[in-house]
């Protein structure tokens, strides 16, 4: 089941992941 985000990137709301893409404090900053 996905979540929805605020992406800093796009500036909107979007999709999130469901694993971490970055392991460590990045990666749970990058969901």
């Amino acid at each position: 089941m996905s979540r929805t985000i605020f992406c800093t990137f796009l500036q909107r709301e979007a999709e999130g992941q469901d694993f971490q893409l970055y392991p460590g404090e990045l990666g749970k900053t990058h969901l």
